[in-house]
């Protein structure tokens, strides 16, 4: 069991080094439904920062949804289902592991006694976790769509500008982030 889950951490490690892609992956359909509810949980911690209990779990479920949907219909439309539990396990995974590292930031940011309760400062703390989930997601898209690397990117920044868009229209006030005041009801420092 331990072998198993080191070789599964040793490809996660070569995926974010852009050496290994989702085809080294165990195919798992559990596998891959086990790595979307992590991602979305995390992602709705990520969002409970930002936003009221209800918007983030809203944000966080509508950002898998809008993973699954795009990247499974693109492979879909190029008659590559069968490569579908594969790279939603790798997206879900690498999301996972990039929006654990942002929410650990947010989190910081969250209890620090430094008044950062503006969007501008968590945005420059995070926009560098951002590009690299694009530039990994393409990566994997391009891999399993056995495609160019413009052809995985369009489709990762499709499925950001989807997501934030979602999101934007989630939050209820899209220019301030309340940072701790979710539904722990604490105030920013």
């Amino acid at each position: 069991m331990f072998a198993i889950f080191f070789e599964f951490c040793q490809t996660v490690i070569g995926i974010f080094r852009l050496e290994q892609g989702p085809k080294d992956l165990p195919y798992s359909v559990l596998g891959m439904g086990l790595s979307l509810f992590v991602y979305a949980l995390v992602k709705f911690g990520v969002e409970f920062f930002k936003l009221p209990g209800e918007a983030a779990l809203m944000s966080g479920l509508a950002d898998t949804l809008i993973m699954v949907l795009i990247a499974g219909g693109a492979l879909l439309v190029r008659g590559l289902s069968r490569r579908i539990p594969q790279t939603l396990m790798a997206c879900a995974v690498v999301g996972f592991l990039i929006n654990l590292a942002a929410l650990l930031v947010t989190a910081l940011m969250s209890i620090s006694h430094v008044p950062l309760t503006s969007t501008y400062a968590l945005r420059v703390l995070t926009f560098p976790l951002t590009v690299w989930n694009v530039i990994i997601n393409a990566h994997i898209l391009r891999q399993a769509l056995s495609g160019g690397f413009v052809l995985g990117l369009v489709l990762s920044l499709i499925i950001f500008g989807a997501a934030w868009a979602v999101n934007t229209a989630i939050s209820p006030d899209p220019g301030t982030i309340n940072l701790g005041t979710g539904a722990l009801g604490r105030q920013p420092l």
